[in-house]
Order: C-alpha cells, then sequence, then structure tokens
C-alpha cells in the first residue's frame, strides 16, 4: 500500500499526515501560525520518525495549493517540493476548497473567509465543480442545499443554517486519500499555487516608471 505523506499549512494551522493505504499511521498538527517556517521540517522529521519511516521510503507527498494565506501556502508547497525533489518522489497539489469538499453532500458549497469581507468560495454538485471565486456575503446562492465553511460567515442566504463546518486539523489526512485516489495522474495535480486574488502588492508602469502599490 502506498505511503503517502500530506503537509498542508494554507489556513494558518500546520496538518501533516503519513498514511499507508488508508491507514493514518502517524500525524501532527498545531495552530501556532508563527512557528510554521522555523519548525515545519522538524514537525515532517517527527512525523516520519514515530511511524520508523524515512524519506525515502514515501510514494508520494501532497500538499495544498491555496486558497489561503500567501505565507503559509508558500511554505508548505516549498517545503513539498524540496523533499519530493530530493527524495525523486512525486508531489500532488490539490485546493483546500476541494479539501473541504471531502466526504460531504453531493451539492455544497465551500467558503472560506477572504478579508476585505468577502469570501473564497467554490460550488460542487456530484462530481462537477465550478471554478473558485470571490463573493460577497450577501450573494445569493441557488441550486446547492449545504454550506462548508471552517467557521462561522456573516451570510445572508438560508444556506447559513445549514453550514457544516470543516475540521481543518484532518486536512493532512484528506491529502493523502486524494492523492491515493490520484497517484496515476499525478501529472494532472501539480503543486502550483493557487492565487484566487491577485497579491496585494502587484506592480504597474505608469508614464515610464513602476510603481508598487
Amino acid at each position: 500500500m502506498p505511503l503517502i505523506l500530506g503537509i498542508d499549512t494554507a489556513l494558518g494551522e500546520v496538518c501533516i499526515s503519513l498514511t499507508q493505504g488508508e491507514k493514518e499511521i502517524s500525524a501532527f498538527h498545531s495552530n501556532n501560525r508563527e512557528q510554521q517556517a522555523a519548525m515545519l521540517l522538524p514537525w515532517i522529521e517527527q512525523v516520519l520518525q514515530q511511524a520508523n519511516k524515512d524519506y525515502a521510503d514515501l510514494d508520494a507527498l501532497a500538499v495544498t495549493t491555496g486558497p489561503g494565506g500567501f505565507t503559509g501556502i508558500r511554505i508548505g508547497l516549498a517545503s513539498a517540493r524540496a523533499i519530493g525533489f530530493a527524495a525523486k518522489k512525486p508531489v500532488l497539489g490539490f485546493s483546500t476548497l476541494q479539501l473541504m469538499a471531502e466526504n460531504k453532500p453531493e451539492e455544497i458549497i465551500c467558503a472560506l473567509p477572504a478579508g476585505r469581507g468577502q469570501l473564497f468560495t467554490q460550488i460542487f454538485k456530484n462530481a462537477q465543480s465550478t471554478a473558485p471565486a470571490i463573493m460577497q456575503p450577501q450573494t445569493e446562492i441557488t441550486g446547492c442545499s449545504k454550506l462548508v465553511t471552517t467557521n462561522a460567515v456573516d451570510w445572508d442566504t438560508p444556506l447559513k443554517d445549514t453550514a457544516i463546518f470543516h475540521d481543518v486539523s484532518r486536512n493532512g489526512f484528506l491529502l493523502t486519500q486524494l492523492a491515493l485516489r490520484n497517484l496515476d495522474k499525478a501529472d494532472d495535480f501539480l503543486p502550483v499555487p493557487l492565487y484566487i486574488r491577485p497579491p496585494d502588492a502587484k506592480k504597474s508602469v505608469l508614464q515610464g516608471k513602476i510603481i508598487n502599490r
């Protein structure tokens, strides 16, 4: 059974899971955002050591690509890709909203706070989904019976009363299971960041000068 390491740092928490097939054999979770950069690799090594495994034993890695916090996304992706490169193992990337939809009802909308009073959203209906987007909380949604979110959102629609609260601490395990089902299609799930909104600090050319804004 494939040995897969899942790494999620996109939403501020650190979620690491090591699975053999469908069984989780070691895991780590921390909500200490400030230690992500310094401690992610030691925490990964701790998870491997607890299971008496090494990087060379892995069959694949899985990592979240966003949406979420810019820093967390970059830390997770950089670590997963570095390990994959050094150990010569495939790295599969999956979106945060995709994880939230795992094992949920067939018609749902997943929503994450996006700052500025907005939401990152994606609609999942049966085996298909819309593209991730940014929405205002007051937007009316039709065709979905459930709202899935990581925390309460101020959404003035009937869906607010049907909210399912996603357990972020299980994201590492969900990543490994998505990777397990898609190992033969690894090239379709590249570990590249998903930025729905462009960075705040972007460059534009104005009157022949480059201005940061």
